[in-house]
């Protein structure tokens, strides 16, 4: 099981930096060399160390997620679909946006209401 995690604001989305690593992956890359890459030739275009080896680490995460079929679907499949693989490998990676997914979103998608606003206890509106 996975433990809860606050990253998503951190780490976010990455979906360029998912589908770049991803393509190395599928030429014969393994996880240690595209995280080597990463830090000899900076291939996710980052500040610092620190921040390449964090996106580099999570990025590596969100690939063992996916098996071969989805890896290929987000490489060169059309751009709603990658990015649709790229949420899921967040999902199966970060149990607290999963569950806030599950628990929030899901309810709204079922009725149609795609907006998910602030609940503010002291507004008026109800």
């Amino acid at each position: 099981m996975l433990e809860y995690r606050s990253t998503i604001k951190a780490r976010s989305y990455l979906y360029l930096e998912l589908k770049k690593a991803a393509n190395l992956y599928l030429e014969g890359f393994l996880l240690d060399d595209i995280k080597q890459k990463a830090l000899d030739e900076n291939i996710f275009s980052l500040n610092s160390k620190n921040r390449i080896k964090e996106i580099a680490s999570t990025i590596s995460e969100r690939l063992q997620a996916l098996d071969e079929i989805l890896l290929h679907k987000l490489t060169k499949g059309n751009l709603e679909t990658s990015k649709q693989i790229a949420l899921y490998a967040i999902l199966k990676t970060d149990r607290l946006f999963f569950e806030f997914m599950q628990e929030v979103y899901r309810g709204k998608y079922l009725i149609k209401d795609y907006i998910i606003t602030e609940l503010n206890p002291y507004s008026k509106k109800r």
